[in-house]
């Protein structure tokens, strides 16, 4: 699902009196599957943000064009060499 997205905007939604924040799908990273797991294979989504705006670790509703809105559990990883932030969602 979220494979064709990689490299495209997705929009966060903070409250209705602020604009919501851009963020890139930078990477997506597959884990394996334990043996006998009851779910799909585990994976990583990478986010990169605008310098100087800092999103707390927290669930977020995220608005793409092409899947719609999806309310994802964002942890803040730390800021890039060029000063964006990173974000990563795990999916397990």
């Amino acid at each position: 699902m979220f494979g064709p997205t990689v490299g495209t905007s997705f929009t966060v939604g903070l409250d209705d009196d602020v604009p919501g924040v851009e963020l890139l799908l930078d990477r997506l990273a597959e884990a394996p599957a334990a043996p006998g797991a009851p779910r799909s294979q585990p994976f990583t989504l990478t986010f990169l943000g605008p310098a100087g705006q800092h999103l707390p670790q927290r669930t977020y509703r995220l608005h793409h064009a092409t899947l719609g809105e999806l309310d994802v559990f964002l942890v803040p990883v730390g800021p890039q060499a060029d000063g964006r932030h990173q974000y990563e969602a795990v999916f397990n």
